[in-house]
């Protein structure tokens, strides 16, 4: 059994019709390097109007899954950008970029339909 991955992220200075996180994690089934998991040294972007792809609507009940599949969606359309890897990237199946970003995207989008806004930080552990 593997000991996991775990990821933060944090809003930093949007452009013009983007949202932006800072981002950094950690694969914990390989070395890295101490403190290396909170230099925030990733970027990804996302479109303000990213929602807008479904209507807006992520399941209640299922939310995560619906919020992976329109992030999937999203970046396959260029909607949503890794623009810069963490040191500490990783990839993992087929997911279509670093693994710690694209479950990061998964919870920014997850909370921003629940709150109704962007949220200024997020983390998951897996």
């Amino acid at each position: 059994m593997g000991l996991g991955y775990y990821g933060y992220a944090k809003r930093t200075d949007d452009v013009p019709g983007r949202i932006a996180y800072r981002y950094s994690g950690v694969n914990l089934n390989v070395e890295y390097e101490k403190d290396s998991d909170h230099q925030l040294d990733g970027l990804f972007t996302l479109a303000a109007d990213v929602l807008d792809m479904y209507g807006g609507i992520i399941q209640e009940a299922n939310g995560q899954y619906f919020a992976a599949k329109l992030a999937w969606t999203a970046i396959e359309q260029g909607r949503i950008t890794v623009e810069r890897e963490c040191a500490n990237a990783f990839r993992r199946d087929t997911v279509p970029c670093d693994y710690l970003a694209f479950r990061l995207i998964v919870h920014v989008l997850d909370e921003r339909h629940k709150n109704g806004e962007w949220p200024d930080r997020t983390r998951f552990i897996q």
